[in-house]
């Protein structure tokens, strides 16, 4: 059977370009990152939509195994049913709902209708809209007491709970639970949970999923930490000093912060080499 074709949606959204990234690594195996830098470079979009399209892309690819396993719960179809693009629509608003916190869920849902209609796939809008709905109507706002089975937890902490149990029962397949959870190959977290024990295992896949900081190293033939410090202060960007370097308080596109140069793209991820700027950029958890 020939392959079908890959719809792409127009790149003139930070979610339109999240959707035809995870697409195109899905279906032509093309990575996320190359993509974004391709996509960015093409297009003049806000800095903070730019940084926007990297967390959806990248967080929906991290966190694929626990989005994938809450749509499949909550769909009337099979995985396999659902159209290729459809399913990044689906990955790219679950993540928003689950994971980030400045767009209401109405919002979220209705940009993701709104793409839906864009692929002109018959009944797709209301296929998205339909299950996006199931799963907030089954997301309680008012937790008392619930099941494990029922709380997602997160990383920061927080959890995310449901009316429904959706995930296995922790102490009977520890492995399939930690997997489902924290987004990690059920084999992977079989072999640590043999290896270092459940607990360490839980701390691991905890870790794994945190978002990479920045800390910036200053190219001392340019400039010096005091500084660019200042200059950070200047941008409304907090920071700390620590020795030679400094470290970011918030989460930042590597090209909007004060000195960067870097050519030919326009987004770097959570990690970067900017050779003749001001500074260099490396991530940590």
């Amino acid at each position: 059977m020939a392959k079908k074709k890959t719809i792409l949606l127009p790149n003139d959204s930070a979610r339109n370009i999240a959707v035809n990234c995870l697409n195109l690594f899905a279906r032509e195996n093309k990575l996320i990152q190359e993509s974004l830098d391709t996509a960015l470079s093409q297009v003049s979009l806000d800095p903070r939509d730019c940084t926007l399209a990297g967390e959806l892309a990248l967080g929906a690819c991290r966190m694929l195994i626990t989005l994938d396993h809450i749509i499949e719960k909550h769909s009337n179809r099979s995985m396999r049913q659902i159209d290729p693009v459809i399913l990044q629509i689906l990955r790219v608003a679950l993540y928003q709902l689950l994971y980030l916190d400045r767009t209401p869920d109405f919002a979220v849902t209705h940009q993701a209708v709104e793409q839906a209609r864009q692929t002109k796939i018959t009944g797709a809008d209301n296929f998205v809209n339909a299950l996006l709905r199931s799963i907030q109507r089954d997301m309680v706002d008012n937790p008392k007491y619930f099941p494990e089975k029922a709380i997602l937890p997160l990383s920061d902490g927080t959890q995310v709970i449901f009316k429904k149990d959706f995930l296995p029962e922790k102490k009977r397949t520890p492995d399939k639970y930690l997997s489902l959870v924290w987004s990690h190959p059920r084999w992977l977290t079989d072999r640590w949970i043999k290896k270092f024990g459940l607990e360490t295992t839980e701390r691991i896949c905890r870790t794994n999923n945190i978002r990479p900081t920045i800390t910036l190293r200053p190219n001392r033939l340019k400039t010096s930490s005091e500084e660019l410090l200042a200059k950070l202060k200047a941008d409304n960007i907090p920071a700390l000093r620590l020795g030679l370097a400094i470290h970011l308080l918030v989460r930042i596109n590597p090209v909007n912060l004060p000195g960067f140069f870097r050519r030919p793209v326009l987004y770097s991820g959570f990690n970067g080499h900017a050779s003749g700027s001001y500074f260099k950029t490396s991530a940590g958890g």
